[in-house]
């Protein structure tokens, strides 16, 4: 599988999870350094996070600033719901691999899918639902957000698995180096030096590993209901 760059853009990648936790809305974002928390402005409508800029669907437009969407282009990747749009500093998928050593076509295809997922979710009512609960219940907003990270990495899984015949050899284990190098734990160890699980709001590298596998060996969306009760995830656990 090969993907083509097309941007000349910028990125820091800076792990901002746990900040707060989540401001009375969900973070949908792919996951590096809090890719990204969204503003519940934008769940409720009241925010445009299209600048009218650039790369349409897979970038980032350059016009775009914090003042649009409450994240700058050093966000990282992250999906819209207010445009439906999937937004990407491409230059962060270098750092992915210089910081992380998550590189290859198929990492970027997994972050890409990671963020459809997303669009999938918004689609579903999924993210609103989860919006209202957070604000619902405040103490619950982290694990809800993780249930819903974990969920669009199933998704990615499931379109993965969609495109098999398509795949060099190699390439699943991009992915699955990817979906490891962006887990809570991974990225606060690597930027912090120590895990604080309290904050996480994307799920463990074993949990986000696990999740898209499970959508790339099942090939079933149904597969991928991260909100039920018994749903294996260890990011939950104690």
């Amino acid at each position: 599988m090969r993907l083509r760059r097309t941007g000349d853009m910028n990125a820091d990648i800076q792990d901002r999870r746990g900040q707060g936790g989540i401001p009375g809305g969900a973070a949908i974002g792919g996951g590096v350094g809090g890719l990204a928390t969204i503003i519940i402005a934008l769940l409720l409508g009241t925010g445009q996070c299209s600048s009218g800029g650039g790369l349409g669907n897979a970038g980032f437009p350059s016009g775009l600033d914090q003042g649009d969407v409450g994240a700058s282009s050093q966000t990282g990747p992250f999906y819209c719901p207010a445009d439906q749009l999937v937004y990407f500093d491409l230059d962060f998928l270098n750092q992915l691999q210089s910081q992380f050593g998550a590189g290859g076509d198929f990492a970027t295809a997994y972050i890409t899918a990671h963020e459809y997922g997303h669009h999938i979710q918004n689609l579903m009512g999924l993210s609103r639902q989860v919006t209202d609960l957070s604000q619902q219940q405040p103490s619950q907003a982290n694990q809800l957000s993780i249930r819903l990270e974990l969920q669009a990495d199933c998704f990615a899984g499931v379109w993965g698995s969609s495109v098999q015949d398509q795949l060099d050899q190699g390439d699943l284990e991009e992915g699955l180096r990817a979906a490891a190098a962006v887990g809570d734990d991974r990225i606060q160890l690597a930027t912090q030096g120590r895990t604080d699980p309290e904050t996480w709001n994307h799920g463990s590298s074993a949990d986000r590993v696990a999740w898209f596998r499970r959508g790339f060996q099942s090939g079933n969306p149904n597969a991928c209901d991260t909100f039920t009760r018994d749903a294996p995830i260890s990011s939950l656990s104690g």
